[in-house]
């Protein structure tokens, strides 16, 4: 993972605030957020995949149906 380089004073990996005895919570929220990210990566896969989809062209060529993406 890579972090930016941005301006500001919190230039820094930023720490989430937890109890540190309610371990099962920070499986939770870990949990959460590699579903939320994996969501986020299928949407993103999905737009992809209907953007070339509507990119395509379909040309009937010699009795053939010819597809370019």
């Amino acid at each position: 993972m890579s972090q930016s380089g941005g301006s500001g004073s919190n230039s820094g990996p930023v720490a989430a605030k937890l109890p540190r005895d309610d371990k099962e919570s920070w499986m939770d929220r870990i949990m959460k957020s590699i579903e939320e990210k994996r969501e986020k990566e299928k949407e993103a896969a999905q737009r992809l995949a209907e953007r070339k989809a509507r990119g395509a062209r379909l040309v009937v060529k010699d009795g053939r149906l010819d597809v370019t993406i």
